[in-house]
């Protein structure tokens, strides 16, 4: 998880669309896939964390309560491929901001989901 969660770091359209919180634009557009914006707002919390630069809480760069999110499928106690903790992470953030019945294909990131 950790290695995992590094990799996105440096990743400034991912960081951007979480620090700016742009993922909230899509409460709008209807019933999505996954209503809550549960891991979403987790990773708010985490760039956040990362990137504020007077945190007093610095050290814990995965906050517990990513983890709580994250254990509901991913317990420690079993092992799991760092790919599939990766695709597990997408397919939520994706379910959470994707409009029920909507297909989005990727290859233009401007281009309006069907």
């Amino acid at each position: 998880m950790n290695a995992c969660l590094q990799c996105l770091l440096p990743i400034e359209e991912l960081r951007n669309h979480f620090i700016l919180r742009e993922y909230t634009a899509f409460s709008k557009v209807g019933t999505r896939r996954k209503n809550n914006f549960e891991f979403c707002q987790k990773f708010y919390e985490f760039y956040t964390l990362v990137y504020s630069k007077s945190s007093s809480r610095k050290k814990w760069v995965i906050n517990p309560e990513l983890k709580k999110v994250v254990r509901r499928k991913f317990d420690p106690i079993v092992q799991h491929d760092s790919h599939e903790f990766m695709l597990f992470v997408f397919e939520q953030l994706q379910d959470e901001q994707t409009p029920k019945g909507a297909k989005f294909d990727g290859s233009d990131p401007k281009k309006p989901l069907r």
